[in-house]
């Protein structure tokens, strides 16, 4: 679905909703939660739902793959289920926002509210595209009571940020500097993540501070990798 009719659609539907629309129209069979007895009213991935478990599963996806981009955790292979839940789900949930049979103030408050939290994963999506790229970088950290540098690489970079993973535990929030060792480029990165790996390192996720392409990479162009010098791990300088 092109990015205009998308927003398009979800502006339709909240507008709808305000107006006190929200129904619920031709039933189907049973919901496939286990144990719900209740009849469904939509199906998504080939699955009949109720209200209340379209709405369940319908967040925690979008819970799902909004931190997996935020965390730069989601694989290449997830952009296609990503975008066939996008295009999916707004299509279910317009669908129950103009159906024939009344929601109640809350069925209509939670499907208000999961049409924006489609629409805020669209918009991060389009405009965080991701590449899995090993750079190879040296981490400079420096604190009152502490100062370290570590040479690692990359395991996925975005247009504002990167995975990578080091041997020093840092907290969300800190700041350190970023040094590409194949290109003469440097950038303040601030924390957003950090958690223990199965190897005992640390994994994390950055966000750059003061460089807007940082990785030198046309991101409108989805084919396009960094070139094999930057791809390939290099010593310490």
């Amino acid at each position: 679905m092109p990015p205009f009719l998308f927003d398009t659609t979800i502006l339709f539907c909240i507008q709808h909703l305000a107006c006190g629309g929200g129904q619920v129209g031709a039933r189907l069979a049973h919901c496939a939660d286990p144990g719900c007895s209740a009849a469904a009213v939509s199906v998504l991935q080939q699955r009949p739902y109720c209200v209340h478990h379209l709405f369940e599963v319908c967040y925690q996806k979008v819970d799902y793959y909004l931190q997996g981009l935020q965390e730069h955790t989601l694989q290449e292979s997830d952009d296609r289920a990503l975008r066939d839940f996008l295009a999916e789900s707004t299509s279910v949930l317009t669908d129950l926002a103009t159906s024939p049979v009344a929601l109640d103030n809350l069925a209509r408050a939670r499907l208000l509210d999961l049409l924006l939290r489609v629409s805020e994963l669209g918009q991060h999506l389009r405009r965080s595209p991701r590449r899995l790229l090993h750079v190879p970088v040296r981490l400079a950290f420096e604190a009152p009571d502490a100062r370290w540098e570590e040479v690692t690489e990359t395991q996925v970079i975005s247009r504002y940020g990167a995975r990578l993973s080091c041997h020093h535990r840092l907290e969300v929030g800190d700041l350190l500097l970023v040094i590409r060792l194949d290109k003469p480029q440097r950038a303040r990165a601030r924390v957003t993540w950090c958690r223990t790996a199965d190897s005992g390192t640390f994994e994390m996720g950055i966000e750059l501070l003061s460089c807007d392409n940082f990785w030198e990479i046309d991101w409108e162009a989805p084919q396009q990798t960094l070139s094999d010098n930057s791809s390939k791990s290099q010593s310490p300088a």
